[in-house]
């Protein structure tokens, strides 16, 4: 049997891995509810808090219209407190679509921190914050990739 530690570190990692292989239905069973999500070092605004669906149905809707990404976790550091824990990891971003105004690219560097509770038998994650250290390339596939996504939102 994993270790608190190892169950709370494959959590955040399986966030990322399924993220990127576009399998929604298994990034919700990593998510409490509610979740907050704070993107605001990126996007301003302020943090919110959605159901795993919204959370979900959200990023589909943005990701999807990307070629692809890849976002890489390391140097996880763990806090347990009883039935409550903190993972922080470093992050890198990488964000791929071909489009007639540039770069494909976008890559960020930051921190995510998770804060997860311990079910009867799981860990999930009811907070999620990124902290952007650095970016490059072009952010003008994430502002495509936007437009893109409130268009096919608007036809259904």
């Amino acid at each position: 049997m994993a270790s608190d530690r190892e169950a709370i570190v494959e959590t955040c990692t399986r966030l990322s891995w399924h993220i990127d292989r576009r399998e929604w239905n298994d990034v919700a069973t990593l998510l409490a509810e509610p979740v907050l999500v704070d993107y605001t070092s990126v996007n301003g605004g302020e943090p919110r808090n959605y159901t795993p669906a919204e959370f979900t149905a959200g990023l589909a809707s943005l990701l999807g219209q990307l070629d692809a990404t890849q976002h890489i976790q390391s140097g996880h550091l763990v806090t347990i407190d009883g039935a409550s824990a903190i993972c922080t990891a470093n992050v890198l971003g990488f964000h791929k679509l071909s489009n007639r105004l540039g770069s494909p690219m976008r890559s960020v560097g930051g921190a995510y921190r998770f804060e997860l509770n311990r079910t009867t038998d799981v860990w999930k994650i009811h907070s999620w914050t990124f902290t952007l250290s650095w970016a490059d390339g072009n952010p003008g596939i994430m502002v495509i990739a936007e437009a893109a996504a409130q268009a096919a939102r608007a036809e259904n």
